[in-house]
């Protein structure tokens, strides 16, 4: 998808966020994006968000009326650690996705990357990705990347049994703040509130594209 963006003309900013949406009634007159300690200030004739909803009443400028930020607030997400450990054998198993069910494993779900493309890993090898629920700012979101290496290794070294401790190359961990929604009791509530607010939304594409 990156390399046909740019095929077209596109530009890809990495390591950048938005800060902002400039707004006047229902229509969004401009982003504003933080990249290092500049900021750059875009418009288009449409935009499409892929970040968490509450980020974007929180980045709305002006504020939204008090009971959407309110309902805002209600809104949670759980976090996920996810630790990856390079392996010196490829096809492990048949499988990309694997599910794991009891609960004093650390983990809930791995994923196989050779099982998903040859093309991710050198031949001979593979990388597996195991994801650890959490949520931001507990004990085990704040564990050291080392502690939440070793915390896989052991577990799935000790259930699986399809690896030795010799044949892991590494590890490399990636934390997620925001993965999953949380569907607690009342969220429909909430989320209703700021999905009718932000309806202007879809009026902005239909106009700049008509």
């Amino acid at each position: 998808i990156a390399e046909e963006v740019e095929n077209i003309g596109g530009k890809i900013l990495l390591s950048s966020e938005v800060i902002s949406f400039k707004r006047s009634k229902d229509i969004i007159e401009a982003v504003e994006v933080k990249a290092g300690q500049n900021v750059m200030r875009f418009t288009a004739d449409a935009y499409v968000n892929t970040i968490p909803i509450t980020h974007v009443v929180e980045r709305l400028t002006p504020p939204p009326p008090k009971e959407v930020v309110s309902a805002s607030k209600k809104l949670k997400f759980r976090a996920e650690a996810q630790v990856t450990l390079f392996i010196n054998k490829a096809n492990i198993t048949p499988d990309v996705w694997i599910y794991v069910h009891p609960k004093d494993i650390v983990f809930m779900r791995f994923m196989e990357m050779d099982n998903w493309s040859g093309a991710l890993q050198p031949k001979g090898k593979t990388a597996i990705v195991f994801e650890i629920a959490c949520s931001q700012g507990d004990a085990m979101w704040q564990k050291s990347d080392k502690e939440l290496i070793e915390l896989v290794k052991r577990d799935y070294i000790n259930e699986f049994k399809l690896v030795d401790e010799k044949d892991i190359l590494g590890g490399f961990v990636h934390r997620v703040p925001h993965e999953y929604p949380v569907y607690n009791v009342g969220y429909e509530k909430h989320l209703g509130i700021i999905k009718s607010y932000l309806s202007f939304c879809s009026y902005i594409y239909s106009k700049t594209s008509a």
